[in-house]
């Protein structure tokens, strides 16, 4: 069972509900929503706001040792942004 945080409440039936309750309840969401690439760092936003998969050291690493032309970069940034659309993560 999972406790809450706040009022030690525990008995709900999983973590995710508990948290659901911290949110109603304390007005204070538990979920870790913050964007992080897999290095660790904060990935940078696109031209549309939207944070990007991996921050901009790891792209260019990859664009780098891919060797990839600035067309298929774009067109993978493109399809990036439409997985992200489609609400695939």
């Amino acid at each position: 069972m999972s406790e809450c945080p706040t009022c030690e409440r525990d008995d709900f039936v999983s973590e995710t509900g508990m948290k659901r309750h911290h949110t109603m309840a304390h007005g204070e969401s538990l979920v870790d929503d913050s964007p992080a690439c897999d290095c660790g760092a904060t990935p940078s936003k696109d031209a549309s706001g939207r944070y990007r998969e991996q921050c901009d050291d790891c792209i260019h690493a990859a664009s780098a040792a891919t060797e990839t032309t600035p067309d298929e970069r774009a067109a993978f940034e493109r399809r990036l942004a439409a997985r992200f659309e489609e609400g695939e993560q």
